[in-house]
């Protein structure tokens, strides 16, 4: 791939979005699951609109994690050089309680840590940073010791 027009950093998630409207997340009897997490849908975004994007996060050495690549990689055409996997940390999962839909509750499970907060520096990295058109990264970046070197 040439080169990258937006690159993002930090969160991915698996969003599972109930099906149900108006009902509590213990009611609900069946959700739509979708790739999530800020920097992943801000590099979605930018390739919707024709941009070369990239996510550096890292997944889970689990099925959500080998899904969320692939559907970064075939669906999204985000490039996903930069998603490490992490061997012993679960891919993240958010669930949404459309109660009511317009502001809907949103309960995460990042326990006992999520692997994006893992995501470390690499000659690669670094220079693809360099490079970037645009380098866009959430605050909470600042809040994890890894991340927070590569910013």
């Amino acid at each position: 791939m040439a080169g990258i027009d937006v690159l993002t950093i930090g969160r991915v998630s698996v969003d599972l979005y109930a099906e149900q409207m108006g009902l509590s997340l213990g009611s609900v009897t069946s959700f739509r699951k979708s790739v999530g997490g800020t920097a992943t849908n801000v590099a979605i975004s930018a390739a919707r609109f024709g941009h070369r994007a990239a996510v550096a996060t890292a997944v889970g050495d689990d099925e959500f994690g080998r899904g969320v690549v692939q559907a970064l990689r075939d669906e999204y055409q985000v490039d996903t050089r930069f998603v490490t996997v992490h061997p012993t940390l679960q891919t993240p999962l958010a669930f949404a309680e459309l109660d009511p839909p317009e502001d809907p509750t949103i309960v995460f499970y990042r326990q006992p840590a999520a692997p994006d907060m893992q995501i470390g520096s690499t000659p690669e990295l670094e220079a693809a940073v360099e490079n970037a058109g645009v380098f866009w990264v959430p605050a909470s970046r600042f809040a994890f010791e890894k991340s927070r070197d590569l910013v």
